[in-house]
């Protein structure tokens, strides 16, 4: 009905397409694009893709950092950690604000590679210089062995062990409305 401008990683356009997408841009990890006055750059995700069963890992699983004439967001994604935060800390930061998953890492050993957990949020937003950050990808529905109660007591562990105020990483109640200054 809309018709919007959409703007995925590589390989995702022909599901959006099958959905009715008309205005879609395709874009590589570390590629940028605009869209009015934004910027928009795809980056690198630690996870598999399948919206099917044969279309395991045919196309990229993406975060997008979004800049604008004075700040930038970077919305991380679903992702698994990995030491490509360091990098992109060291090429895109600091970020002014961070949406960083912290659900559904449990059993680490299942989901370890695909989700990070909060103690990993938070390395996220160390390694990517975030000034502010909040989490999400959890406590909407069961998806793994940890709970949203969970994940969110160890966040703010986490965070009290890297000294990290817990103002500066937050953890918002579904439902609420925020406004960030």
């Amino acid at each position: 009905k809309w018709n919007p401008q959409i703007i995925c990683p590589l390989g995702v356009s022909q599901i959006i397409k099958k959905f009715g997408g008309q205005k879609i841009e395709e874009i590589d990890w570390w590629q940028t694009t605009s869209f009015k006055d934004l910027e928009i750059k795809a980056m690198p995700a630690n996870h598999f893709s399948s919206r099917g069963l044969f279309d395991r890992d045919t196309s990229q699983w993406a975060g997008f950092i979004i800049s604008g004439l004075k700040h930038k967001i970077y919305f991380v994604g679903d992702t698994g950690y990995s030491d490509v935060f360091k990098t992109i800390g060291e090429k895109e930061g600091p970020i002014d604000l961070s949406l960083i998953p912290i659900g559904a890492y449990m059993p680490k050993w299942f989901m370890g590679p695909i989700h990070v957990s909060p103690e990993e949020a938070v390395q996220i937003h160390l390694d990517i210089q975030s000034k502010k950050s909040v989490a999400m990808h959890f406590g909407t529905f069961p998806l793994a062995d940890d709970n949203p109660a969970r994940a969110q007591k160890e966040l703010k562990e986490a965070l009290k062990t890297n000294g990290i105020p817990g103002t500066t990483f937050h953890i918002p109640v579904e439902g609420e409305n925020y406004l960030l200054n």
